[in-house]
């Protein structure tokens, strides 16, 4: 590093760039091919794992952009774009009323006391280290469930 800054304080910049171009050649060279193929796999190993997120992340290259606030443009490149707020509105239907044809009108059935009695420490082990899935609002998997 003090050999290439008093190359830099010297003014020889010309060094400088045969030695880049001279460590740049002798890295490998990335297949793009390979790559794509890399990251379908990871996508599906984490998808088959129930990590969803971390599946949607790995695609996003792990870009967390932030909190958008609803009064930002959509698109800060183009201006004039839509606001947060108005491309979600533009993305959820009107509101309607429920069809009474599609309501039945039974009342639901009172559980019986004794289903809740067989509840115990050992019923809610075993139900947890059977569950699989992504995370809920919790923010645990189902792994995060079972380790604990």
């Amino acid at each position: 590093m003090e050999r290439r800054l008093k190359k830099w304080k010297d003014g020889n910049l010309n060094d400088l760039v045969l030695e880049g171009r001279a460590i740049q050649q002798r890295l490998p060279k990335s297949n793009p091919r390979k790559a794509k193929e890399k990251l379908a796999r990871s996508f599906a190993n984490l998808m088959f794992a129930g990590k969803c997120k971390a599946a949607l992340d790995l695609l996003s290259n792990g870009d967390k952009g932030g909190i958008l606030h609803l009064e930002d443009p959509s698109d800060p490149n183009t201006p004039g774009s839509p606001s947060v707020r108005d491309v979600l509105i533009s993305k959820h239907p009107t509101g309607h009323s429920a069809n009474v044809n599609c309501i039945l009108p039974v009342a639901p059935s009172e559980a019986h006391p004794v289903i809740f009695e067989s509840i115990d420490a050992k019923a809610i082990r075993s139900a947890t280290m059977r569950i699989t899935g992504s995370a809920g609002p919790s923010g645990l998997d189902a792994h995060d469930w079972r380790r604990l």
